[in-house]
């Protein structure tokens, strides 16, 4: 009798102090991903003069609707996350609804940006025919099954009710693995993009100097050096420490990828307009 009392006794200081980790684990992505709205929405108003002076006026297009879309959706989805991770006290069934939202949400940012990313490079190239069917061919192959994979993932996020009352939404257990799956696609994506772009700069536009050319380059590689290496970490973590309230950092990654969807195309318009004489009034 007192050896299963020991024994009941161990087991639940065992998951008091699993709920704890995982706890702890999401406190720090819920931090990260509050850093990670601000950002965005610091972004949004300094960037917003600009918006209206040169992305407003002019024509409709499949790149102007994809700017635009991506540009606003991302502050509702922002609002999902904080559906999802600042609230205490859901229910299971509550937390798993509002986490499949706060996931499909996050690929459909992703794929927009990608897409924005795709148009560019297809642009860069001189709407090279054969690049656009090898960029719409990868385009397809590499969102297909990061979302399938993303959707097996989902399936396995299970929320049990704590016995800790009026804590965060946490994960109590899910295959992080198919997670990493998605991230490792999504980092052959855009390292195949870039050395597309590398590609392009060398074969086309080594000997062309060109300012326009020197913002696309120079901003398109740093962004791809940053999202390759946010991916990277967002592999090693879900494939590393898959337990403890599922340390992944997507909610960056989406954040970062809608940063280069939208960054560029405003700093590339703004590159557009001419500089005009220097003044030389006393």
């Amino acid at each position: 009798m007192a050896s299963s009392s020991a024994a009941a006794l161990a087991a639940q200081k065992a998951a008091i102090a699993a709920i704890i980790k995982g706890y702890k684990a999401t406190q720090y992505v819920n931090y990260l991903g509050v850093a990670g709205h601000a950002l965005i929405v610091a972004d949004f108003l300094h960037t917003f003069p600009n918006e209206v002076r040169l992305m407003w006026p002019t024509p409709l297009s499949v790149p102007k609707a994809l700017f635009f879309s991506l540009r606003y959706y991302i502050l509702a989805h922002h609002v999902l996350a904080i559906l999802y991770g600042l609230p205490t006290g859901l229910s299971p069934d509550t937390c798993r609804i509002a986490f499949l939202r706060i996931g499909i949400s996050s690929i459909l940012v992703v794929t927009a940006s990608e897409a924005i990313l795709f148009i560019r490079v297809y642009a860069f190239s001189g709407r090279n025919k054969k690049i656009l069917v090898y960029l719409i061919l990868q385009f397809i192959a590499i969102h297909a099954t990061a979302f399938a994979l993303l959707t097996r993932f989902l399936k396995t996020v299970n929320f049990v009710k704590l016995p800790i009352p009026n804590l965060v939404c946490m994960p109590a257990s899910a295959k992080s693995t198919m997670l990493g799956g998605v991230f490792a696609l999504l980092l052959g994506s855009v390292v195949i993009v870039m050395f597309i772009m590398m590609y392009i700069a060398f074969r086309k536009h080594r000997n062309f100097n060109s300012a326009l050319l020197t913002v696309f380059y120079r901003d398109g590689i740093f962004y791809f050096i940053c999202l390759s290496a946010l991916a990277s970490a967002n592999i090693l973590v879900n494939l590393a420490a898959p337990e403890g309230g599922l340390k992944f950092l997507f909610v960056q990654y989406v954040c970062l990828h809608h940063l280069n969807g939208v960054l560029p195309t405003i700093q590339f318009n703004c590159s557009l307009i001419p500089k005009g004489p220097k003044s030389t009034s006393m």
